[in-house]
């Protein structure tokens, strides 16, 4: 059995999990029957959730349901942070189809500047046995590429979507000029992926693909701001997709 300290918010909510416990504990999530689940005494332990309020209310409403004191710097945060998503929520929600409501949070500015948590599908980078990713040398950056760079990691250093390395591997980065005119910065990882072991899932067909396709009038594409932030690599193999510069 263990013990965990709380602290008591003057709120609505009964309880507001940590990050740094749910690192501890690593508890399942069960959207689906709005479980959270704990692995104890070899046999699940689920206690069930509540629904406060309903899934259209106004969170800005809940989250200050209680008036927070002053002193409660945390709390206050929260809910700042909060308020400003939903704002921006809202001013995308004027611009898309109502139907497509639901799936407004996929354009926020708020959440794409946030790495998403570690999930069962993270990406897995598994080397084949005996083999170490190389150390690629640099490619040739030209002076307004290396400023476009530099501002590019700043920008992932500011948001913690990368960090200072001193990793084994590297691999180089260089620029794609894309159909605009601007340039597109890409990171050559062909060396790490000789030594890592392939899938072995069948490549759709495409003949297969084309005659789903047809009579179809419509075709959309949506880059979600940024849709490979939407996976994380797995923990223990960041290492492996380290860039040098």
């Amino acid at each position: 059995m263990e013990r965990w300290p709380f602290y008591v918010f003057p709120a609505m909510h009964k309880l507001v999990l940590g990050m740094d416990w749910q690192e501890r504990t690593h508890p399942y999530y069960d959207w689906k029957n709005k479980r959270l689940v704990f692995e104890q005494l070899d046999r699940p332990l689920a206690p069930e959730s509540t629904m406060l309020v309903s899934p259209d209310a106004d969170l800005r409403a809940v989250i200050t349901g209680s008036p927070p004191q002053p002193d409660h710097e945390e709390w206050l945060m929260l809910a700042e942070l909060i308020a400003k998503d939903l704002d921006e929520l809202d001013e995308v929600r004027k611009t898309i189809p109502e139907k497509y409501h639901e799936f407004a949070d996929v354009f926020s500015t708020v959440q794409a500047s946030e790495l998403p948590p570690h999930q069962l599908f993270d990406h897995r980078i598994e080397l084949l046995p005996g083999s170490q990713p190389p150390v690629r040398r640099l490619y040739h950056s030209s002076r307004d590429e290396l400023e476009l760079l530099w501002a590019y990691i700043d920008n992932m250093l500011a948001k913690g979507f990368i960090r200072p390395s001193r990793s084994e591997a590297a691999s180089p980065v260089l620029f794609v000029d894309k159909k605009d005119g601007t340039k597109r910065l890409c990171i050559d990882y062909r060396g790490l992926n000789s030594v890592t072991m392939k899938d072995r899932n069948p490549i759709p067909l495409i003949d297969e693909q084309l005659d789903r396709l047809a009579g179809a009038i419509l075709f959309t594409k949506l880059d979600l701001l940024g849709a490979y932030n939407l996976v994380r690599i797995r923990e223990g193999d960041e290492w492996k997709t380290a860039f040098n510069c």
